[in-house]
């Protein structure tokens, strides 16, 4: 059995500092390097990849530096390059005042945009004759900073062709909760292999027993927490959506001081393996490389479904909401409290009401909001839980 793999990856979306460009090419260099070093086992389900990079035309000089550094990177007979170039909307992109720095550097990987560059791509790959010979086909994306270990399709190929096996949904949505991440700091590099409890973009996979229906999901689309409530939500459109523990790590997530995302990750981890101190980030991959292959049976399992609070902020006003509705028993009320710079600057009282709700008479005044959610029942409080921070 074939299984075509198609990964997606953004370079740089709407940044034109140059120096910027110049430094997020330098890691792109090193994730081509981590493609050209994927190596095939021996195994029942064999893949084919194709590999679609998307380059704003703005950028038309680094489209052609991108262009060079694919077609001189060492030939693999199982992958192919995809370049395709896009164009910025004539107006921008507005998500209003209060927007998340990854909204604002990399629009396209946000719902509103992400499938208009997929169906740019579409032509291409149905037209491919590893489309047409593929068993089925799994989709995945990889941030163009980060690098995967020499077995990572083979764990995508893998995985994909038994959770299709095992159950009856035409697609099968699972995110690998094992991983690295690597830190990179001025006196070296960090690595650690870890165990996501809400697993970031590079774990995600989709994989289609109709292979028609590969653009009809991103796997941008599968929730970073997902628990029983979000594979609930996934079967109402026919979707089997699952973690995976396998113990074979093949993803590394790299972290470093200027990231656009908090660069501390360990209230997202369950544990965390040291494993090595290398002295820059060129000896990351090849110490992935020279690791000994590891043959763990994966299982599938599902957390439950736990607190969650959200901030966010629309038509001026910053609103609350939270998952309560999933959690609710006859009688329990929640509550919100709204914290900027930790300091409670507002409040909305218990109720039964588990709709996004707005704070009141709140100036949107610069500074990092975060909010805190009550559960209470039979008069005392059951649950809490504290939201990501919103920067303004």
């Amino acid at each position: 059995m074939t299984a075509l793999i198609i990964n997606e990856t953004l370079f740089c979306d709407t940044e034109t500092d140059e120096e910027v460009l110049s430094l997020y090419f330098s890691r792109f260099q090193r994730l081509i390097q981590s493609w050209s070093a994927q190596k095939t086992a021996d195994a029942d389900t064999d893949w084919r990849l194709i590999n679609v990079v998307y380059v704003s035309e703005d950028k038309a000089a680094w489209v052609e530096a991108i262009k060079l550094a694919l077609t001189q990177s060492p030939a693999h007979p199982n992958i192919q390059h995809h370049l395709q170039t896009y164009r910025h909307p004539d107006k921008g992109y507005d998500f209003g005042p209060g927007a998340h720095i990854d909204q604002i550097k990399n629009p396209n990987k946000t719902s509103k945009f992400r499938d208009t560059l997929t169906r740019q791509a579409t032509p291409h790959i149905r037209n491919h004759k590893w489309f047409q010979t593929a068993a089925f086909v799994a989709r995945t994306y990889i941030d163009d900073d980060d690098l995967v270990a020499p077995h990572h399709f083979d764990n995508i190929a893998a995985q994909s062709a038994q959770g299709l096996a095992q159950h009856r949904e035409s697609v099968y949505a699972f995110s690998f909760a094992d991983a690295f991440i690597c830190y990179s700091r001025e006196n070296g590099v960090e690595l650690n292999a870890v165990k996501f409890k809400t697993p970031p973009v590079g774990t995600k996979v989709i994989a289609f027993r109709d292979k028609d229906k590969f653009d009809s999901i991103s796997p941008l689309s599968i929730h970073d927490r997902v628990d029983e409530l979000a594979h609930a939500q996934f079967a109402e459109r026919g979707i089997y959506l699952t973690l995976v523990e396998n113990g074979n790590p093949s993803w590394c997530y790299m972290r470093r001081g200027n990231n656009l995302s908090q660069q501390d990750k360990s209230n997202f981890l369950s544990s965390v393996h040291s494993m090595a101190t290398l002295p820059t980030e060129d000896d990351v991959l090849p110490y992935l490389s020279d690791l000994p292959s590891i043959n763990y049976e994966s299982h599938e399992f599902l957390p439950a479904t736990t607190l969650v609070g959200r901030c966010r902020i629309s038509a001026n006003s910053i609103y609350a909401s939270s998952n309560f509705e999933a959690l609710r028993k006859d009688g329990d009320q929640v509550s919100y409290y709204l914290y900027r710079n930790g300091v409670k600057c507002a409040e909305i009282p218990y109720s039964a009401e588990g709709t996004p709700l707005p704070f009141p008479d709140i100036a949107l005044d610069a500074g990092k909001y975060r909010l805190k959610v009550f559960i209470k029942r039979n008069g005392e409080v059951i649950d809490t839980a504290t939201s990501n921070a919103l920067t303004i």
